[in-house]
């Protein structure tokens, strides 16, 4: 449940972190592209500050995809030693894990 705890803060983070992402972009090109700035004083800084976000969002995503992908492994080891129905432990493991940390559950089997 630990690894599953960081995951869904991340996520939360990760959602967060994509819509200011999105009102920054929409500020910028309201404010300064609307009005008569020239477009070449800021443009490595709009794109260095944007492709830090970019880079920082994605490795935040891809760690706690690897977190969950711990989890799912850890689970099917479960299912396999203890001879239970992979159906019954992801919907026992997701209820519990929705209830506890407000996350969207994971899916063991496909």
């Amino acid at each position: 449940m630990t690894n599953y705890s960081k995951a869904s803060t991340i996520n939360k983070y990760l959602k967060i972190s994509a819509v200011v992402f999105a009102i920054l972009v929409l500020i910028y090109n309201i404010f300064v592209t609307g009005t008569g700035y020239s477009f070449i004083p800021h443009k490595t800084i709009v794109f260095s500050i944007g492709g830090i976000i970019i880079v920082i969002v994605l490795s935040f995503g891809i760690y706690a995809t690897i977190l969950n992908l711990k989890i799912i492994k850890k689970l099917k080891k479960v299912c396999d030693i203890n001879n239970i129905s992979p159906h019954i432990l992801e919907a026992e493991f997701n209820s519990l894990a929705i209830k506890l940390h407000r996350g969207i559950g994971l899916q063991i089997t496909k």
